[in-house]
C-alpha cells in the first residue's frame, strides 16, 4: 500500500478504549488494527454485494442453503471435468 493518506476518525470513547485493548494485545498499532478493521468491513461488503447481485440467479436455479450450492459446483465439476 504505497499510497498512504492520513485522516481523522471520530470515536465513542468506550470504542476507542476497546480497539486500543485489542491492538495490545495483538501488539499492533491502533493505526494498524483500525486499517485491518475497515480492509474486513470491505471485503465483508463486497461479499454482501456480490451475494445480491447472485441471489436471483440462486433462486432460478433453486439453490436455498449451502448443500444446495454444494451440489450445484459438484454437478458443474461433473459436467467440466479438468483437462490434463
Amino acid at each position: 500500500m504505497a499510497n498512504k493518506v492520513v485522516t481523522s476518525v471520530s470515536l465513542p470513547a468506550e470504542v476507542l478504549k476497546q480497539a486500543e485493548k485489542i491492538a495490545k494485545e495483538k501488539h499492533q498499532s491502533r493505526s494498524d488494527l483500525i486499517k485491518e478493521a475497515v480492509q474486513m468491513y470491505l471485503e465483508d461488503h463486497e461479499w454482501h454485494k456480490m451475494q445480491e447481485e447472485a441471489a436471483p440467479y440462486a433462486v432460478a436455479k433453486g439453490v436455498r442453503n449451502e448443500e444446495d450450492v454444494e451440489n450445484l459446483v459438484r454437478d458443474i465439476r461433473k459436467s467440466h471435468p479438468k483437462k490434463g
